[in-house]
């Protein structure tokens, strides 16, 4: 085909698909072929960038300006919509999925469902750019900004940028001194479940 040489046989490979102009990977969102997986990286990074980042910026817009009108009659708590609010009171109710491995319940048929993936080896969203693959969906959405760099939630108070909505609401407790997870064998309040659990282990020698 041609006198180039390489020091590796994958670099060898890699070259070789020029010749048979045969791409590996395709881009989901313009479908242009790519050789390398690297290749492909740097074309949705340059070409698609902005425009998914401009789409996380409208909504995390449009979210911050609905108002919580909806309001749960046990707890109080407010929701921008009534569907979300129907999901919250099934928190309330008696109604639970019962997973039979573990015995968790879940409010839901929809979190049982995802719930149970996670006892199997089932993974059928894979990552693009690395080996990575996970049950949802959503979760390989999250996971896409790190590679993209985008950090959707920004806290007003401190400028600080997060790729997940859970990181940013613990980040945010840190600032109004919300401590809802409490300890039930001291009167330690935590910001997290996380650090609530850590707590349990470290004072209280309890692994959860």
């Amino acid at each position: 085909m041609c006198n180039k040489t390489y020091m590796s046989e994958k670099n060898l490979k890699s070259h070789q698909l020029h010749h048979t102009k045969e791409f590996t990977v395709t881009c989901s969102m313009c479908e242009k072929g790519f050789y390398r997986k690297c290749d492909l990286k740097k074309h949705i990074l340059s070409e698609h960038e902005q425009l998914y980042l401009n789409a996380q910026m409208e909504t995390h817009d449009s979210n911050n300006s609905k108002i919580k009108k909806f309001r749960c009659t046990f707890c109080d708590r407010g929701f921008r919509g009534i569907q979300a609010l129907h999901r919250h009171l099934q928190t309330h109710t008696e109604e639970k999925f019962m997973c039979h491995i573990c015995g968790k319940s879940l409010t839901t048929k929809s979190n049982f469902r995802r719930h149970i993936l996670l006892h199997t080896e089932v993974k059928p969203h894979k990552c693009q750019f690395c080996k990575k693959s996970f049950t949802v969906l959503r979760y390989l959405q999250i996971h896409l900004r790190t590679h993209s760099g985008v950090k959707p939630h920004c806290c007003e108070v401190c400028k600080k940028s997060f790729t997940q909505r859970s990181n940013f609401v613990i980040h945010m407790r840190r600032h109004t001194g919300e401590k809802p997870y409490k300890c039930d064998l001291c009167h330690g309040d935590f910001v997290s479940k996380t650090s609530l659990n850590l707590h349990k282990k470290n004072k209280h020698f309890i692994i959860l």
